[in-house]
Order: C-alpha cells, then structure tokens, then sequence
C-alpha cells in the first residue's frame, strides 16, 4: 500500500535543526532580583506602616508582569512556526477523515445488523421455552444488553435465557405445590404472586411467599381469636353497666312506678262502690 513509504520529512528545520536551547541573560537577572528581595527579608509591618506594604506588593506584582510578559512574547514566537506547521498537517489529515467516516458509518450499521440477528435467535429461544408463562416472565425481563455484546457467544445467551425461564418454572411449581391452606393464603395475600411471578433467582422470592402465606395464616388466625375476646368482655361490660343501671333506679321510676300504678289501679277495682 502507498501509504506504508508514505513518510512526512522535515526539510527547514531539518531534525538537528530545531532551537535546542534558548540563551538569554537569566543569570543577569537572577542576580538583579536576589538583590532586590532581599530587602524584603524578613521584613514586618505594622497597621501603621500597613500602606507601604501594600505599594511594596504592587510593586513586585508589577515587576513580575514585566518578565512573565517578556517569556509569553518568546513563547509566541516558538510558537508560531510550530502552529503553521499543525494547521498544514490537519488540512490534509481532514482529506483521510472522510473516507474513515463512511466506511464507520457502514461497520456501524452492520454491526447493529447482527445484534439484530442475535437478539431475534435468542427471541426465539425464549419463544419455544416460555409457554404458558409468556405474560408472566416477559421477554425483557430474562434479555441482557450484555448479550449483544461480540464477546458474549449466542449459544451462552440462549443458555442463560432458557436457565431463567427453567428457574423461574421450577419456583412457581414449588409455590404452587404449598399445601392448600398456604396455597390460599398465597393467592388471597394482596401482590405476593404477583411479585412471586418476576424473574427469581437463587430461590429468594419462593421463601418470601411461603413465609408470607404462613405469616398471614397466623395473623388471620390470631385477629380473630382477639376479636372474639374482645367481643365477649365488651358484651359481658354492656350487660354488667345495663343491671347496675337498673339496680340504681329510684323505686318509683321507670319499671317499678309503672308496676306500682297498676297495683293501685287494681286495689281501687276491687273495694266496692258506694251507691250514690
């Protein structure tokens, strides 16, 4: 191919051509200011000198600026062949960048072509392992992004799948092998099969169900022996306030006055009449 004796030369500079070393009069400099700061040795200000320590800050501020813009100028200066230099190279990396496009745009789509394939197979292993738990255990519910994936083969996808379907079959047998009380209990106990009927692993939501079917029968159970206790001490209370509040009444009330007025009725019927 072309491109193998293909090779981008240096012509100006050539390799041994380039700046290796910028000389300036650094140790000069270096001097000059070692000089100057060490009349800031060990200095101390007061709140009365507070002034002249900060006209001492701008100053040094303002003679740090003039070196550090003096080394962004020579900076610039390096530069700038440098960045003519990327500028060439790009234009002509861009000519190769549309052809890489394209041909990525065409292994994307072939690529997503076979993930396609792949899920429908394993689709269809669901499909012929599922049954009559079809709604129950859907599809998306045992699928994996992750056996999309080149590394991951078809035959361990299909086999995981079928695992899952096969787990999910064997637990919903155990629950619905629960004796008949429990099996009831399972069925009347409100989301519990619903939650039973998800993707099940290791067994959990088998031990869930079951304890929550016996949880359920107790408690029923046990409510109404409560009730029922307390059904018998509250009739028991009724009637006990009910006698007390007979026992309390005056003589002359209510039952008794009413018996007293027909005795007395009774006697006046039974003294004879005198003629008139």
């Amino acid at each position: 191919m072309e491109s193998e004796k293909m090779e981008l030369r240096l012509i100006n500079p050539n390799e041994s051509g380039f700046l290796q070393h910028i000389e300036w009069n650094s140790e000069e400099i270096r001097k000059q200011v070692q000089m100057m700061m060490s009349a800031y040795t060990d200095v101390v200000y007061t709140e009365d000198t507070m002034k002249a320590a900060k006209d001492d800050r701008a100053t040094l501020n303002k003679f740090k600026k003039v070196i550090e813009d003096r080394r962004k100028e020579v900076k610039k200066k390096c530069m700038e062949p440098y960045e003519q230099f990327e500028k060439e190279v790009k234009e002509i990396t861009a000519l190769i960048d549309k052809p890489i496009g394209m041909i990525d745009s065409q292994i994307k789509e072939y690529e997503e072509k076979q993930k396609a394939e792949k899920k429908s197979q394993i689709q269809a292993a669901y499909d012929e392992s599922i049954g009559e738990f079809v709604n129950d255990l859907p599809f998306e519910r045992v699928f994996d992004t992750r056996y999309l994936n080149a590394t991951f083969s078809l035959s361990k996808a299909m086999s995981e799948v079928i695992e899952k379907i096969e787990k999910f079959k064997t637990d919903i047998a155990t629950i619905d092998s629960l004796d008949s009380k429990h099996k009831l209990n399972v069925r009347l106990l409100p989301g519990v099969e619903k939650f039973a009927r998800r993707p099940v692993y290791n067994g959990v939501n088998v031990q869930i169900v079951a304890a929550a079917a016996q949880i359920r029968h107790h408690l029923v159970r046990h409510v109404k022996q409560v009730v029922h206790l307390h059904m018998d001490i509250i009739g028991n209370l009724v009637a006990g306030i009910f006698i007390f509040i007979i026992m309390r009444r005056p003589v002359g009330d209510g039952f008794h006055r009413g018996d007293q007025k027909h005795d007395h009725q009774t006697e006046s019927t039974d003294k004879p009449q005198k003629p008139a």
